[in-house]
């Protein structure tokens, strides 16, 4: 909706045409997952080929990044589904600069305090976790790596070290993350989980603290209402 009221709606019918485009024919630039298996050609017969192995291989991702996505903030549901762009699409080198907003997976809400100088809440520091520190430093490595990517001459193995390096990246995200994350949600998903619980208390029945309460209140009963 945004994007129809700064542009148009017919910015959307030009973005899926240029979206044809770049599927219609296998390119030298593409960064993507399907770069990646398709080998550092690109040749459509190829992707032909190993259309089975690349649709698995989506799966695999898609789900991934679905079960990552799980019981998370707005802004980190919304980062994990950019993460899918190199996954479903082919896009083009220049489309992935959106990894720098790939870090906001880990970003949890700041608490905020009340400025005694200014009188209005302003965040604070806190501190991060393991979990978002193994995810910067593989970010920060990935991009590390696409330095040396770019001094290969070769354009064909220059564009495909850049897909190993960011499908490789965000495979060792994922990893981070349900590595954290999986047992929670399987224990939510848990049958057994769910037979665990506590069983509901009868509503005739009394509990032990109801109990002892009016044990309490009968000693301490005057005797002449006990008479």
């Amino acid at each position: 909706t945004y994007s129809c009221l700064v542009l148009s709606p017919g910015a959307w019918k030009e973005w899926y045409a240029k979206i044809g485009i770049l599927h219609a024919d296998a390119h030298i630039n593409t960064v993507s997952l399907q770069a990646l298996i398709a080998g550092e050609t690109v040749r459509e017969p190829v992707i032909v080929a190993r259309r089975p192995l690349i649709l698995v291989a989506t799966l695999l991702f898609s789900g991934a990044i679905g079960i990552a996505a799980r019981k998370k903030t707005l802004h980190q549901g919304a980062v994990a589904a950019l993460m899918l762009l190199p996954v479903l699409m082919n896009p083009a080198n220049y489309y992935l600069h959106l990894v720098c907003l790939y870090p906001l997976l880990v970003a949890e809400p700041l608490p905020r305090k009340k400025s005694k100088r200014e009188g209005f809440p302003v965040p604070f520091t806190a501190a991060a976790d393991s979990t978002s520190a193994q995810v910067a430093l593989i970010l920060l490595l990935m991009c590390a790596s696409h330095y040396f990517a770019v001094l290969v001459q070769d354009r064909h193995i220059r564009f495909y070290q850049l897909s190993f390096s960011i499908v490789a990246g965000l495979a060792a995200v994922l990893f981070v993350l349900l590595r954290r994350d999986g047992p929670d949600l399987l224990t939510l998903l848990s049958p057994v989980s769910l037979s665990c619980s506590p069983p509901a208390q009868a509503p005739h029945e009394k509990s032990e603290d109801d109990k002892e309460g009016e044990d309490d209140l009968a000693e301490n009963e005057p005797a002449s209402t006990k008479s």
